[in-house]
């Protein structure tokens, strides 16, 4: 299943960018994660729980930020799960671009190409293009509560 979402925030691209690549600060925007846990800079495992029609399921999965351009505000990202009670696999590659609306807005273009294996894929399949959206409607309500109702930092000056 191939996905292509846009999110318009109002917050400067710089701001938002840093913000996205915290990838355990981002992921308290994305429903139903339960935990991440950084394995080095580039790798974290977590937990994902998810509601698909009448399936729920819960993946134990991966996160690998597999190349990252600060100067084009471009990331690429492989993420991997299994939920081993429902035999189910999912497998994903994320690319976000972020644009510049304006000195205080930015958009960010997320293009997912997800495989989802085993009994939820089988069983599923009615329900997952409209869970993507739904989640990602709610990753981007999240996302622009968090960072619009924040006061940019101001660094304090040295005395």
């Amino acid at each position: 299943m191939h996905t292509e979402h846009k999110i318009e925030v109002e917050v400067p691209r710089q701001r938002l960018w840093q913000f996205l690549m915290d990838v355990p600060v981002m992921a308290t925007c994305i429903p139903g994660v339960e935990s991440v846990e950084a394995l080095d800079d580039n790798a974290y495992k977590g937990k994902l729980k998810v509601s698909v029609g009448p399936i729920s399921t819960r993946f134990d999965g991966r996160v690998d930020v597999v190349e990252t351009d600060d100067l084009a505000f471009h990331a690429s990202l492989k993420a991997s799960g299994s939920d081993n009670r429902l035999a189910s696999r999912v497998n994903a590659h994320m690319t976000m671009a972020l644009n510049e609306i304006s000195s205080s807005a930015s958009e960010i273009v997320i293009h997912t190409d997800l495989a989802i294996m085993g009994k939820l894929g089988e069983f599923g399949q009615p329900f997952l293009g409209r869970k993507a959206n739904d989640l990602m409607k709610e990753f981007s309500a999240r996302l622009r509560k968090k960072l619009e109702s924040q006061e940019p930092r101001i660094e304090s000056p040295v005395l």
